[in-house]
């Protein structure tokens, strides 16, 4: 406070610090920024900066700030009475939203406000007492200067003093015009000649000045203390934890498996057993409760002495076990009644021999009073199987290589190497098939659509009566087909001949007398007899008349 070894702690991420706290115990710097909405912190000598709370723990632009044991108490314009863990962990706890305009927020408690002496009482300063690290110093206004306790003029200095001073120091006049050496704090002596900060930081300590003549250190990661020659391990770790440094120079502790706590003072059992001091710990860490003889349960939270239901409880301490003297005269483990004690629609029923009750669970539960739900797949899968449920909440097991089964409950066959020869021969084989079959019904195909292209085409011959070729020609049966030739006889296929001495086969005057006259034939298909037969005179004069 004395202005003096001035240091900027932090002077990133920052936009409007607001609030400031500290933490002595933790030997840290807790500041708020209104605008950024956060709270961060910084050991004594500026290191090990880290963000503790933030916009997304909840905090809404802090502005006054104070630090109690482990949590952060705050105040805001928008945000109320807060608090939060000072570790960074948890939500935002607000304690009050409805206080308007809150500008701070302080804590009192005896253990925080401390009786303290106050060393500017033993000075007597003639002008101002500021405190430092080491005590206090005295002060003196612009214009005067501090000799022996007392303020004086510069005009006391004279340019005649010719005391050699050294490191810096300055000869002066005192009031009785006496020369002395005035020195730099991180010096001393007659001439300014002792070096305050010689061998007087220890384990590597960095030393630095101070205006009362006594140094002040910035230990090495490990080591604290004025000088640094202590540890900072120091009997910090208890019941046999290991401890370790952090870069900010903060001890912490990894404790043994039946300790907890941040320097395991906890021992596990006392905080998690209820009514046993007595535990086990699993390599695992899990942790298992012994007992007393009259409790029991996973931390001893069940008294079995409920059961006496108003009798008398009686504790065996040979056999573990109690027996109840019943307001009924009957001496049993129980006096418990069926009356709501199985859960989730269990069945209740009382032994007849102990006349304990006895629960009957419905589907789905388990335990000895039907509180606990059942999954199907515990137990469901044998030899190291992996359980998984269906859609329809039914178990199916994953068996390993060297099983098989619904269950994984018997050995899988051994395939031997012809076996697999032959699953690999079958994997060749079948798509070569596949693809000959295909190769095949493409080829038939293509020649079945062959035959049907061809039989579209109509064949025909020419009627041949007595020698002669008759060709009829017919549009109609030539209407499907291209580049056919429409000059006479062009419509006829030559090929398409009758055999006269077949007695199927005839010969039409009326096709005669028809074609053969329309192209000047001279010869005649049929014979005189048969035209007369065959065409009245009126008929063959009208067909001769057409072709003319």
């Amino acid at each position: 406070m004395d202005g003096t070894l001035r240091r900027i702690l932090v002077q990133k991420n920052l936009q409007r610090p607001t609030g400031l706290a500290v933490d002595h115990f933790s030997e840290r710097i807790y500041w708020a920024d209104l605008e950024l909405s956060l709270i961060g912190s910084v050991l004594y000598d500026g290191s090990d900066s880290v963000i503790s709370v933030s916009s997304k723990q909840g905090l809404l632009h802090p502005h006054r700030i104070d630090v109690f044991e482990d949590y952060i108490y705050g105040a805001g314009p928008k945000s109320g009475v807060f608090r939060v863990q000072k570790f960074g962990h948890g939500s935002v706890e607000y304690l009050a939203l409805n206080v308007d305009k809150t500008k701070g927020v302080l804590i009192s408690h005896r253990y925080k406000q401390l009786d303290l002496p106050n060393p500017c009482l033993d000075l007597a300063c003639e002008f101002l007492c500021l405190l430092n690290p080491s005590g206090a110093t005295c002060v003196c206004p612009e214009g005067k200067y501090l000799i022996n306790g007392t303020c004086n003029d510069d005009s006391l200095l004279d340019d005649s003093c010719k005391l050699t001073c050294e490191n810096g120091g300055r000869c002066i006049l005192n009031e009785k015009r006496d020369l002395r050496c005035h020195c730099w704090p991180s010096y001393s002596g007659e001439r300014c000649e002792v070096n305050h900060c010689t061998n007087y930081c220890q384990n590597g300590g960095t030393c630095m000045p101070s205006a009362l003549g006594r140094p002040t250190c910035s230990c090495a990661v490990g080591f604290t203390g004025p000088n640094c020659g202590k540890t900072v391990c120091e009997n910090f770790c208890q019941n046999g934890g290991t401890c370790s440094v952090t870069a900010g120079n903060q001890p912490y502790c990894y404790c043994q498996p039946e300790h907890t706590g941040d320097r395991c003072q906890y021992y596990v059992c006392h905080h998690y057993c209820v009514n046993s001091e007595s535990c086990t710990i699993g390599d695992d860490g899990s942790v298992e409760c012994v007992c007393p003889t009259r409790y029991e349960g996973p931390k001893c939270e069940v008294d079995k002495c409920t059961r006496c239901h108003g009798g008398h409880c009686i504790v065996n301490k040979d056999s573990d076990d109690i027996f109840c003297n019943c307001t009924n005269g009957k001496i049993a483990s129980s006096c418990q009644l069926c009356d709501g004690y199985c859960y989730n629609g269990g069945t209740c029923q009382l032994d007849p021999e102990t006349n304990v009750p006895v629960c009957l669970c419905s589907v789905g539960f388990k335990s000895q009073r039907c509180d606990q739900k059942e999954n199907p797949c515990d137990h469901y899968c044998q030899n190291e199987g992996i359980c998984t449920l269906t859609a329809f909440n039914e178990p199916r097991c994953k068996c390993s290589t060297n099983w098989s089964g619904t269950q994984c409950e018997r050995p899988a066959p051994k395939s031997s190497k012809s076996d697999h020869i032959s699953t690999r021969s079958i994997a060749i084989i079948v798509p070569l098939v596949l693809l000959v079959t295909l190769i095949t019904t493409l080829v038939i195909g293509l020649v079945l659509c062959k035959r049907k292209r061809r039989t579209k085409t109509i064949r025909r011959q020419p009627i041949i009566n007595g020698g002669i070729n008759v060709e009829i020609g017919n549009p109609s049966y030539n209407m499907y087909e291209v580049d056919h030739d429409h000059n006479d006889g062009g419509l006829l296929d030559p090929g398409f001949m009758i055999d006269p001495t077949k007695p199927t086969n005839y010969s039409n005057p009326v096709y005669a007398k028809l074609y053969m006259d329309g192209q000047n034939c001279r010869n005649s298909l049929g014979s005189v007899d048969e035209r007369k037969e065959l065409l009245p005179k009126k008929i063959e004069i009208g067909i001769r008349e057409t072709v003319a």
